[in-house]
C-alpha cells in the first residue's frame, strides 16, 4: 500500500472516530426509548422493564443509569427517558447555558462560578442556587452533596469529590413542583 492511500485511509478512520470522542450532552437523549438508547451505548448491563426490582423500566450500565417513564395508554407502552444518573465524564449537562456544559472531571469552582437562580431554568428564585444536598442519596457509589434547580420539576444532583465532579443526575419530581408551573422549560 502506497503511503498516500495509508494517510487518506488513516484520516477516513480518524474521522470516522471522532464521534467516539465527543461529548454528548444528556439533553440529546431526551424523549429517547429504551431501544433508542441502547442503539446510542450498546448492550446494557441490565435491561429491566419488569418493575419488580426497580419502580420503572431502567436500563444501566457501567458509568450510567437511565430511567424511564411509561406515556403510553391503555396496555400500549410508550417508554421515554426520564432520569438519568451517570459518572461518564463523555455526558455533561447544560451546555445549551454553559460553554461546554458541565461534566465529570470538572471543578467545582466551575459549579460554583455559575449563576444557576438568573438562568432560564433557575427562574430567578433563589431555591435554585448550588446549594448543599439534604437528600442522602448516591449516584452510582458517589454521595450526592450538592444540588441544583431544587425548587423545579427537574433538578440536576453532583457528587464532588475532592473539588471534583464525579456523578451527576438529573432527577425529576413526581408532582408539579408549585402551582402554574411552566413546563416548557425543561433542562431535557
Amino acid at each position: 500500500m502506497t503511503n498516500m492511500k495509508k494517510f487518506i485511509l488513516s484520516a477516513i478512520l480518524f474521522v470516522l472516530a471522532m464521534p467516539c470522542f465527543a461529548q454528548r450532552d444528556i439533553k440529546t437523549l431526551e424523549g429517547k426509548t429504551p431501544e433508542q438508547i441502547i442503539a446510542i451505548f450498546g448492550t446494557p448491563v441490565v435491561k429491566d422493564f419488569s418493575m419488580t426490582d426497580y419502580m420503572c423500566p431502567v436500563v444501566f450500565y457501567g458509568t450510567s443509569k437511565f430511567f424511564f417513564v411509561d406515556t403510553g395508554k391503555n396496555s400500549t407502552p410508550n417508554r421515554i427517558c426520564h432520569d438519568i444518573e451517570t459518572c461518564n465524564p463523555g455526558l455533561c449537562v447544560l451546555s445549551d447555558y454553559i460553554d461546554g456544559g458541565i461534566r465529570v472531571g470538572d471543578s467545582f469552582s466551575k459549579l460554583q462560578s455559575i449563576d444557576f437562580v438568573h438562568s432560564q431554568y433557575g427562574r430567578n428564585k433563589d431555591g435554585n442556587a448550588l446549594k448543599t444536598s439534604e437528600m442522602a442519596y448516591d449516584i452510582i457509589s458517589h454521595p450526592a452533596n450538592y444540588v441544583v434547580f431544587g425548587e423545579e420539576y427537574q433538578s440536576i444532583y453532583f457528587s464532588v469529590e475532592n473539588g471534583t465532579i464525579t456523578a451527576f443526575s438529573v432527577i425529576s419530581k413526581e408532582d408539579t413542583p408549585y402551582p402554574n408551573y411552566d413546563y416548557s422549560i425543561s433542562i431535557w
